[in-house]
């Protein structure tokens, strides 16, 4: 009897230890929204700085010491995944709620790239009529000049 009974338990401590294994890898792999969140900082590009707030509000600014933002965008995080080197990875949609953009370009979709240290976020931005899902950027081209734009995060 105490033989079937720890045959019996074998395969539930199988079950557990592979159920264990799996949630402390998943836990693992989960990409931190809250990267994206924040301010960021340009020497390139038309905006010198770009706060993104939780709620998806972003301001983007002229100059670092300016106060009001010259545009206004309304951004939704539509994925957000890791690769195998430790960056993280978004596809967003936006709408230019005040700005340069609004009549021209008013909805976008974006890919973005925050390196593995979380100080560095790489922007690729396609106009769109409608959103998508095939209309994201595929890859990254920092040799693109109209639709690239990089960031580094400001340090309080």
């Amino acid at each position: 009897m105490v033989r079937a009974h720890r045959v019996a338990l074998l395969p539930l401590g199988l079950l557990v230890a592979f159920s264990l294994t799996f949630l402390l890898l998943a836990s693992c792999v989960q990409p931190n929204k809250q990267l994206w969140y924040g301010t960021w900082t340009s020497e390139k590009g038309p905006y010198q700085k770009s706060v993104h707030a939780p709620d998806g509000m972003v301001q983007d600014f002229s100059l670092l010491s300016d106060t009001t933002p010259v545009q206004r965008l309304k951004m939704q995080i539509v994925r957000c995944w890791s690769d195998s080197e430790g960056n993280t990875w978004f596809n967003n949609e936006g709408t230019v709620l005040e700005g340069p953009h609004k009549n021209s370009i008013p909805k976008f979709q974006t890919l973005e790239k925050i390196s593995k240290s979380g100080s560095v976020l790489e922007v690729m931005a396609r106009g769109v009529v409608e959103f998508n899902p095939k209309n994201f950027p595929t890859k990254i081209d920092p040799t693109d000049p109209y639709f690239y734009l990089s960031f580094t995060r400001l340090q309080k």
